[in-house]
């Protein structure tokens, strides 16, 4: 699921975040600081769990570490978006968003979610007692 995401999120990068018409040239996620630096955190994600994947690197750190990497990725992802409707230099309304803003906003939901299963899976579990 992790690796699913990933890939489609940084795919989703190259998409038109902003719109396009009207004069406005339109923009990629590539051209937000914050969506950059979630992209950068997408592609250390895609590597550390295709590597887990592949069986390449299989310890419980790299799990950890996929799940880190996500939660990273999503809140980058939700940040940059929040600074694009009410910060920065957009300052563009929801209707103003490109469909790979939007599809970027479901990906990084979808990458939450990911990292909280896996972080689930990290739990100790209970014994009974006796």
């Amino acid at each position: 699921m992790l690796l699913v995401g990933g890939v489609a999120y940084f795919v989703d990068l190259f998409l038109g975040w902003g719109p396009v018409g009207q004069g406005a040239a339109g923009f990629s996620g590539w051209d937000l600081t914050l969506v950059l630096a979630s992209g950068e955190a997408a592609l250390a994600l895609i590597l550390v769990e295709f590597a887990r994947v592949a069986g390449i690197w299989s310890t419980p750190n790299a799990s950890l570490l996929t799940c880190f990497l996500a939660a990273a990725t999503a809140i980058l992802a939700l940040s940059g978006l929040i600074h694009l409707r009410w910060g920065g230099y957009y300052h563009l309304k929801f209707d103003s968003f490109g469909y790979g803003a939007w599809v970027g906003l479901l990906l990084a939901l979808v990458l939450a979610v990911g990292a909280a299963f896996r972080l689930d899976e990290h739990r100790p579990v209970s014994q009974p007692p006796g």
